[in-house]
């Protein structure tokens, strides 16, 4: 029989609802289930038109899901479509092929509970690949006390590591996230917004990493200039900046570094002599005489 108790949280759960992610789909919709002892929403955000109709028509029947659907595939305004269809207390992600551990949203309840202040509870969580399994976060020192700062250290804010207050975190925060680096950017926003974040000491969830993650390519890299860009533009404090400065230098090196791999002379160039413009990216200026034995080598002529 279903529960008389109404859901406290909605867990969102874009994806585009194919046959190719049908049992890791299904998988996470369970996990939900036994992430709390009370009753969950499940919102299913269905993004783009590869949608594998009996996989849609099995998964609306499933207790506490609901279904909605978007033109485009975009995993980006699936979540926002997501986000503005909440009507719970508390709301929070799960991509399709990731999953929530027993009893992960009653930790964070708890936790807001405790700190009835509290926008945003976070917890780590494990990645796995090939078998293994490896906590995302070697350390939370500071995430309590200076979200923002602890940000620079390590992004402790996964697609599925938290629980937001519906009240508090709203929908404009989801609309325009960039496609690279948006949980990054969350957290940033959040924290320069003055939201209270604060952990929840035990694992909740786990990532289940692929060879063709996104985040490996050289495309991933160059957008994170893009966004330390606009997290300049929302003028945080001058320590944050030059720390943002010092990221960017970092990100033109590794560039550099991959496109002379690719044998694109000029374009390693052209990045490693942006990378040496803040006084921090001097550091980079012995590279310097690897791409003039690359430019030697490749006209014939003996460095």
């Amino acid at each position: 029989m279903p529960s008389s108790v109404s859901p406290v949280a909605t867990i969102i759960i874009p994806t585009l609802c194919n046959l190719v992610r049908a049992d890791s789909l299904l998988r996470s919709i369970r996990s939900v289930s036994m992430s709390c002892l009370d009753p969950v929403s499940i919102l299913v955000c269905i993004n783009g038109d590869r949608v594998d109709e009996r996989l849609l028509s099995s998964i609306s029947k499933l207790p506490n899901v609901t279904c909605i659907r978007i033109a485009a595939a975009s995993v980006v305004m699936a979540r926002a479509a997501g986000r503005r269809a909440v009507s719970t207390r508390f709301f929070g992600f799960l991509d399709d092929d990731d999953e929530l551990l027993e009893g992960a949203i009653t930790r964070h309840l708890l936790n807001f509970e405790a700190f009835p202040s509290l926008d945003v509870s976070v917890c780590n969580g494990f990645k796995q690949f090939g078998g293994n399994y490896e906590l995302l976060l070697d350390s939370t020192a500071g995430i309590d006390s200076d979200p923002l700062r602890a940000l620079f250290h390590r992004n402790y804010l996964a697609s599925c590591g938290g629980l937001f207050r519906e009240a508090t975190v709203g929908s404009e925060f989801f609309e325009e996230l960039p496609p690279f680096g948006q949980w990054t950017m969350l957290a940033f926003s959040l924290a320069m917004s003055g939201k209270q974040i604060r952990m929840v000491s035990d694992p909740g969830y786990v990532i289940h990493d692929s060879p063709v993650s996104q985040s490996k390519g050289i495309a991933y890299k160059a957008n994170y200039l893009t966004l330390f860009e606009r997290m300049r533009q929302m003028q945080p404090p001058d320590d944050i900046i030059e720390i943002l400065h010092n990221k960017t230098s970092d990100t033109l090196h590794d560039l550099s570094v991959e496109m002379l791999t690719a044998g694109n002379l000029r374009e390693a160039v052209r990045l490693h002599v942006k990378s040496l413009r803040p006084i921090y990216g001097l550091r980079y200026l012995s590279y310097t005489r690897r791409l003039v034995m690359h430019a030697f080598t490749r006209v014939g002529l003996k460095p």
